[in-house]
């Protein structure tokens, strides 16, 4: 019996940021050579993540592009002897952004504004939700045929946002499910959006109904978003907290933005700890300091995996890149994490599968 589920978690590669294409292909060649490393590890993938930020625009073309650089990938990966299903999720740069109006100007009183906030959530036929379809079409259009729905089981793909799905990964017994929600439905504009974004219950309600009875049936379910939940307002992180990402739902929440890789363990008031994993950005912006400094861009990316046995133990392998002495970079374990003598995270005990029953027989 398969009893392991291992995946790759990508995100924020930027295809056709400021016309620095031509960087990628040492970038890939380091990544490509890094994957057979990790393989020897996970001995299979099973699928892929990317939590957004796939295109620096949201134009068609760029998502055309980045269609050819996961051919690349998933070739890669094939030699190997996996066949990994695809999954993304939108990020902000995964969208055409207005150059203003009414609804732009409206959209950025969000915070100060109940009535906006009620109408926007409850009004799908308003013109804000029209103004984020739109920003989203290229996305919707790419997704339906780049994402591998064939591959998965129980399906729904039509959300209250562009972007937002749930699907069960299934094999020899064991059911992953995995859930994605778009946060970056608000962000339709430059500047700063932290505290600005959210989500809401209606997102996930709208894709599985009951979402505990969603979790029992399953032996582990991930969570899918661009941001951490630091980027959401008031409303939206108490709908996080008490209704989306309850404490035991999640085995763990996988994101980006940030482009710094982050791992966190948060257990409050004694309840069983919500794990975040923000992923180190695959080819990140180069970004200025308030000196004018120019900083580095960020590459790498992590790999992981759950062993379900009585109980689940999973593991991580995360990746960065590193300067070398010759002026060129590798990508390799990232030294910022403990890690064991195998370049991986300590094993972290997980509990016992919500669907216990079927999980007895395992050794």
């Amino acid at each position: 019996m398969n009893d392991r589920f291992c995946w790759l978690h990508f995100t924020d590669l930027h295809v056709g940021m400021g016309g620095e294409d031509h960087l990628w292909s040492s970038v890939e060649q380091e990544v490509l050579a890094d994957l057979g490393r990790v393989h020897q590890h996970l001995r299979r993938v099973d699928a892929i993540f990317f939590t957004g930020d796939l295109t620096q625009r949201g134009d068609s073309n760029e998502f055309r592009k980045f269609n050819t650089i996961l051919e690349v990938i998933t070739k890669k990966l094939s030699s190997l002897g996996s066949s990994p299903v695809f999954i993304a999720i939108p990020g902000n740069h995964d969208l055409i952004r207005p150059t203003g109006g009414a609804v732009l100007d409206g959209l950025k009183s969000w915070t100060d504004n109940p009535d906006l906030q009620r109408r926007f959530w409850t009004e799908p036929a308003s013109d804000y939700r029209k103004a984020v379809a739109k920003a989203f079409n290229n996305w919707s259009s790419w997704s339906q045929s780049a994402t591998m729905w064939e591959s998965l089981a129980d399906v729904n793909p039509k959300g209250e946002l562009p972007g937002d799905f749930a699907a069960t990964w299934e094999h020899d017994g064991i059911r992953v499910g995995l859930l994605g929600l778009n946060t970056a439905a608000l962000q339709l504009a430059d500047g700063d959006y932290r505290g600005r974004l959210s989500v809401h219950p209606k997102q996930v309600t709208k894709l599985v109904g009951r979402l505990y009875e969603w979790v029992e049936g399953h032996d582990a379910c991930f969570l899918l978003t661009h941001h951490d939940r630091t980027w959401l307002d008031i409303e939206g992180l108490k709908a996080w907290n008490g209704d989306i990402a309850k404490p035991g739902h999640f085995v763990v929440h996988l994101c980006g933005h940030r482009h710094e890789q982050k791992s966190s363990v948060l257990s409050e008031g004694g309840a069983m700890p919500r794990r975040t994993i923000i992923g180190r950005s695959l080819f990140g912006l180069a970004t200025f300091n308030d000196n004018g400094q120019k900083s580095d861009r960020l590459h790498g990316y992590s790999a992981g995996c759950i062993e379900f046995k009585r109980s689940r133990e999973m593991r991580r392998w995360p990746r960065r890149d590193e300067l070398q002495q010759g002026g060129h970079r590798q990508i390799r374990a990232d030294q910022s994490e403990e890690l064991a003598e195998d370049q991986g995270t300590p094993s972290s005990d997980l509990g016992p599968s919500p669907r216990q029953g079927t999980r007895a027989s395992l050794p």
